[in-house]
């Protein structure tokens, strides 16, 4: 053998060309890696395949809560908004009630006024003479006017404070009346 044959048949022994078995052997190997890779890659598209569903489920219900927050902020705002007008009703009603009872006191005072009014008128008729009698008692020649008034029980006394002062009453409340009836001229 020459230098370049032993060369040649060691180089054929390190790639191993030469031995059938050794072929045999790196093909199966080289066949399981593939049928690994095969199966991780299977694998791996099953698994991107079920995170894309789950993906999408997600996004669907994503959406779904998106829609039904709308519809949700929608009716809030519907119900805000019907709670203010039903608001704003009871506030006009119960300015119109205030109103109401204002007319129908004013009414009643008016009234009142004008029964005064006719009332005084009558008492201003019937009297044209003095306002005041003079009774002269048998007993009341002989005491004086301080002697009477010492004699008086409360009651008496109390009675001819409240007459006078309902006395004083009407008459403010008969010029008033009189002067309100006038009207004012303007220079």
């Amino acid at each position: 053998m020459s230098d370049e044959e032993e060369v040649y048949t060691d180089s054929e022994e390190e790639t191993g060309d030469g031995d059938p078995e050794f072929v045999k052997r790196q093909e199966l190997k080289s066949s399981a890696l593939d049928e690994q890779l095969k199966e991780y890659i299977q694998e791996w598209r099953k698994q991107r395949s079920k995170e894309e569903d789950d993906l999408k489920k997600l996004k669907e219900k994503q959406a779904k809560r998106k829609v039904m927050r709308a519809e949700e902020e929608k009716r809030m705002a519907e119900r805000k908004k019907q709670e203010e007008e039903r608001r704003q009703r009871e506030v006009e009603e119960k300015k119109q009630k205030d109103i109401e009872e204002k007319r129908k006191r004013l009414e009643e005072a008016e009234k009142k006024r004008q029964a005064m009014m006719a009332a005084l008128k009558e008492q201003t008729n019937k009297s044209k003479g003095p306002n005041f009698t003079i009774s002269k008692k048998e007993g009341a020649l002989s005491m004086t006017s301080a002697q009477l008034e010492r004699n008086k029980t409360r009651e008496q006394i109390e009675e001819e404070k409240e007459n006078i002062v309902e006395l004083q009453n009407q008459t403010v409340k008969h010029r008033r009346f009189l002067c309100a009836k006038t009207p004012i001229q303007s220079h």
